[in-house]
């Protein structure tokens, strides 16, 4: 469909690429264009997979994900359709293994191989090679209820993997959950699959929510799942890739540097957690999905969630709330604007402490407004990426968020090798 849909959506590379940077070169030069295109590269140098990327990059996709047609539906439309479907869950359904395409293909012990998927530098100045949308599924220990998140994992040898889980994100706390047990913790990271089921691991809602039953309502139907071969979860049937393993919550290993959403580069973190492969299944003709942490991809779908979120958190306090908007100025996340009907003083306060609350980026900077507001494109990004906002608002102190950008150092102005 979306190659059908033309090349403002859809572009095919002709040539062999580089794993190192070329991909992200490519990408970056239809950036600098204004064009966020799905790209689709059949032939990687050293895997013989295919691979796409920016699947995720734009409004129009993610209208076309969800059966909007993209040269009609505009962005509110497609917003308040995601908002409808998040909260239409549906329970997945189990089928056997010989039922799942994502079983084709089974390796095991010394079969094991990282290498033999097109995983991709993005950048010169990233440490190595990640896997950027890898939607890691594990589980609580103390409820047994199923999370589903997105992290970047970066490749550390032909069957390990890092693991950054984010401070203060739900991995983390189970995690944390695991180590205090005395337990090794079991994940199973899938790569590829509908956009839907993609956009539903970036929930931004309450732990203790399945994200693959917030994949079924994004989906319109109840997404298939299959016993793991190593580990005891359900991974998806239709999925391209999954990758199973086992982490020990105890053991660390460095991750980074790499170009961060900011659009800097982040400064090696010493507490990432190390992955152990046990297993890699894929389709016969599986097709790997990549994306660029320092690219549109990365911001623009959690901006659908965090809205929703955001919305949602603000609703529950000021019922007259109107809008809520994530402005590419602040990369789709570390700004929002909330149009409110404010009908007694300060509920604009109300309000924005209640989106700060809902997701840990947009502590950052929030802007509250009365009608009429023009929720545009205000050009805040350098206020959100490196401001000292206390000094010329009303701060909130002592909360946390994501990791300040000015502690990162810029990139460079181009990507090369």
């Amino acid at each position: 469909m979306a190659k059908e849909a033309g090349p403002d959506l859809y572009v095919e590379v002709k040539r062999p690429l580089n794993p190192i940077c070329q991909k992200g070169i490519i990408q970056q030069k239809l950036a600098q264009q204004g064009r966020f295109p799905i790209l689709y590269c059949p032939e990687i140098e050293g895997s013989k997979l295919p691979l796409v990327s920016n699947v995720l990059g734009s409004y129009e996709a993610f209208g076309l994900a969800m059966g909007l047609d993209p040269k009609v539906a505009t962005k509110a439309e497609i917003i308040r359709e995601f908002t409808n479907r998040e909260g239409q869950s549906r329970p997945v359904t189990t089928v056997p293994a010989a039922e799942a395409p994502v079983k084709d293909i089974i390796l095991r012990g010394e079969d094991v191989d990282l290498g033999l998927l097109p995983l991709i530098q993005h950048n010169e100045g990233d440490s190595g090679k990640y896997i950027g949308i890898g939607n890691m599924i594990c589980r609580n220990p103390d409820t047994g209820i199923l999370n589903v998140g997105v992290y970047r994992h970066e490749l550390k040898g032909k069957d390990q993997l890092g693991a950054y889980l984010i401070p203060g994100h739900h991995s983390q706390h189970i995690r944390r959950r695991h180590a205090e047990l005395g337990k090794p913790m079991e994940v199973a990271i899938f790569i590829g699959h509908h956009p839907a089921v993609a956009l539903a691991s970036l929930f931004a809602g309450e732990l203790g929510v399945n994200e693959l039953e917030i994949a079924g309502g994004i989906l319109g139907e109840s997404v298939e799942v299959t016993a793991a071969e190593t580990v005891d979860l359900p991974v998806p049937a239709y999925a391209e890739i999954v990758i199973e393993g086992v982490i020990d919550p105890e053991q660390m290993v460095s991750d980074g540097p790499l170009a961060e959403w900011e659009g800097y580069y982040g400064g090696q973190q010493p507490n990432c957690n190390l992955i152990q492969v046990t297993c890699i299944t894929m389709r016969k003709d599986a097709i790997y999905h990549d994306l660029a942490v320092a690219q549109r991809e990365h911001n623009l779908p959690t901006a659908l969630g965090r809205t929703s979120a955001i919305y949602q958190a603000v609703k529950s306090v000021v019922p007259s709330v109107k809008e809520v908007f994530l402005p590419f100025s602040g990369e789709a996340a570390m700004i929002a604007y909330v149009c409110i009907a404010q009908r007694i003083p300060g509920e604009a306060r109300r309000a924005g402490l209640a989106a700060a609350n809902s997701a840990p980026a947009i502590g950052r900077f929030q802007r509250t407004a009365s009608p009429p507001a023009n929720c545009a494109n205000a050009g805040l990004k350098p206020s959100a990426s490196s401001c000292r906002p206390w000094r010329r608002t009303s701060p909130t102190r002592s909360c946390s968020s994501s990791w300040p950008g000015w502690a990162m150092r810029p990139p460079p102005t181009t990507t090369t090798c």
